[in-house]
């Protein structure tokens, strides 16, 4: 188990992570039989912390706890090797990429190509998701330069490669099943492709809104636009309990939160699930950032929006 801080998270915070993690670890029938904790990959000063899990067996063990010179190597808590035991047959864990799970089924049969959608719903979710992923690709140049005055200037890059990604895998998405697999199965593919805080935004976004609807059918047809909603709303929740930010901070939720409340007035006027996307989208892409207080930086991104926001 690897806790890394990102910068500006004092040491005997990560030390306070990583007894939690490693209780949850043995709650759950696993042994953290390492802990590295400190600064192993920082993002300049920013607050937070990540956790890493590795599957070791013995021989990476003592590759592990080899000698070396490297100052920055840190002291490791250990504990006694015990294996593992298998999880009984057929459990179901939210976090398996069932995209990977079906390309690679898929790339094992010959007569097995990518999934073509047999419902509306489907063709519909397909179309939905391609169109994203082009919208962002086509905004990678205005996004970088949006991220270049008030952030690192990795926006546009970021998302071009989650871009990228989501038209790779859609065809070997759960189209034509419930909401919570298609939600999983995008989350899934942003976790893998995508870095920085926006992927993991992103990611615990996806994370939500398909727990959230778990119990809503396994049928995308059948969904309601009321279940979408649902979702959406667990996301903006989601992002805004674990990233600490809120509407007016120039981050996503500038647009997502507002855009989800349009939705919300949208169904309580017309049912249609198009109405309310369109309300939705109208509000994201009309969003405007209110100033900052006056630093540098900021006096220079006074006419910029939030790149997050933007995208």
């Amino acid at each position: 188990v690897m806790v890394n801080g990102l910068g500006a998270t004092p040491l005997l915070e990560l030390h306070v992570a990583a007894r939690a993690a490693r209780h949850w670890l043995q709650d759950h029938g696993l042994n953290p039989v390492r802990m590295y904790v400190g600064v192993f990959m920082s993002a300049l000063n920013m607050t937070g912390l990540s956790i890493t899990l590795c599957k070791v067996d013995q021989l990476r063990l003592e590759r592990l706890d080899a000698l070396v010179g490297a100052p920055a190597w840190p002291p490791v808590a250990r504990t006694l090797a015990v294996i593992a035991p298998m999880p009984p047959a057929g459990t179901f864990h939210a976090d398996v990429d069932a995209v990977e799970v079906e390309r690679k089924r898929r790339s094992a049969g010959s007569d097995l190509g990518p999934f073509s959608p047999q419902s509306a719903a489907g063709v519909a979710a397909c179309a939905a998701i391609t169109a994203v992923a082009a919208a962002l690709l086509d905004a990678e140049a205005v996004l970088t330069d949006a991220d270049t005055k008030v952030g690192d200037g990795d926006c546009g890059v970021t998302h071009a490669r989650g871009a990228d990604a989501l038209r790779e895998d859609v065809a070997y998405m759960p189209l034509d099943g419930g909401p919570a697999g298609l939600l999983l199965a995008v989350g899934m593919t942003i976790r893998r492709s995508m870095g920085g805080t926006s992927g993991a935004l992103y990611d615990i976004f996806f994370s939500a809104a398909a727990a959230a609807v778990k119990n809503d059918g396994d049928r995308l047809e059948a969904s309601t636009p009321g279940v979408w909603l649902k979702a959406f709303d667990a996301g903006n929740q989601a992002m805004m309990m674990y990233g600490g930010a809120k509407a007016g901070d120039r981050t996503m939720l500038d647009a997502l939160l507002p855009a989800c409340e349009a939705a919300r007035k949208a169904l309580g006027v017309d049912a249609g699930d198009a109405t309310a996307a369109a309300a939705a989208a109208a509000v994201a892409r009309g969003v405007t950032v209110p100033p900052r207080r006056a630093t540098h930086a900021l006096r220079r991104s006074r006419s910029s929006a939030a790149a997050a926001a933007a995208a």
